[in-house]
């Protein structure tokens, strides 16, 4: 008995450590995206607070080979 208990932890474990990747990569793919992201930071980056949204997105956020990147923040 104690056996099967100790199987079905590790299977719990593995189970739970490919949720947790996945879930990683959605929210990874989902901040990637430029219209979600922007309002993000407008809302929780102090730099960020007096540009628009559409600033951000444009002119602050390069998406290059398919990930987010920051650029400069304009002064």
């Amino acid at each position: 008995m104690k056996h099967k208990r100790k199987r079905a932890s590790r299977q719990a474990a593995a189970a739970q450590g490919a949720f947790r990747k996945t879930y990683d990569k959605m929210a990874k793919d989902i901040l990637s995206m430029r219209n979600i992201l922007a309002p993000v930071l407008k809302e929780t980056v102090p730099e960020f607070y007096e540009l628009s949204i559409e600033t951000i997105a444009k002119d602050c956020i390069d998406k290059a080979l398919g990930s987010a990147r920051f650029l400069l923040i304009p002064a």
